[in-house]
């Protein structure tokens, strides 16, 4: 039995992460620090932003230095995202048919609390989550299952109830890893680099409840 939905938010709820990559782009390249973008989508894309800041600058990092560079990537991208903000097309649609059907919806993302709330409170999406789980709520970062499994655990449902929405491949594998299908959202890899998901779409558009009752079944 199906019995809750669990989305990551970046380039899942929303097709933003052409941004994030842009601004991390950005970052390395003022700092003179080596980034490519395959390197950004296969590596860095669905982490939380200490591994990323550690993995382009290093670990031997002040918690002041670790704060500036974040809140620098952050500000570069929400400024050049704010135009664009809107939901991926059919998200809405689906979790008013999940929640009309009595399926919960939840949010499991890496990004900060500052990010979430860009996202949520002006797309008033908040009231229509039963949980939201951040990147400060948890100990383990994706590709670990923990933010899956507490995310599960936030709305009542077993693992094996739950449908897990990724685009990148840290996020697939952890919602693989908490015994979960997966359905691989194209924005940032190819359907082809998703090929082991359960599903793959490009957004939410057609996708119905049905549809997705047959992955758990």
């Amino acid at each position: 039995m199906l019995r809750a939905l669990l989305f990551d938010m970046n380039g899942v709820v929303i097709d933003d992460m052409r941004f994030h990559e842009q601004a991390w782009l950005a970052l390395a390249a003022k700092y003179g620090r080596p980034l490519t973008v395959d390197e950004f989508r296969r590596t860095m894309s669905g982490r939380r932003n200490r591994d990323n800041v550690v993995h382009v600058f290093g670990d031997a990092l002040s918690d002041e230095q670790f704060r500036a560079y974040q809140r620098e990537k952050e500000e570069a991208y929400r400024a050049a995202y704010t135009p664009h903000r809107a939901f991926l097309p059919g998200f809405a649609d689906l979790i008013g048919e999940a929640r009309g059907a009595g399926v919960r919806v939840a949010l499991a993302t890496s990004a900060p609390r500052e990010n979430i709330d860009f996202i949520l409170d002006p797309l008033d999406l908040r009231r229509r989550l039963d949980a939201v789980v951040g990147e400060a709520e948890v100990k383990r970062a994706k590709p670990d299952p923990e933010i899956y499994l507490v995310a599960a655990a936030r709305v009542g449902a077993e693992p094996s109830e739950c449908i897990v929405f990724e685009d990148s491949l840290q996020g697939v594998a952890s919602g693989r890893a908490a015994g979960m299908p997966v359905v691989g959202v194209t924005t940032t890899h190819s359907a082809a680099e998703l090929a082991d998901c359960a599903l793959v779409v490009s957004d939410f558009r057609g996708l119905t409840l049905a549809r997705l009752q047959a992955l758990v079944s």
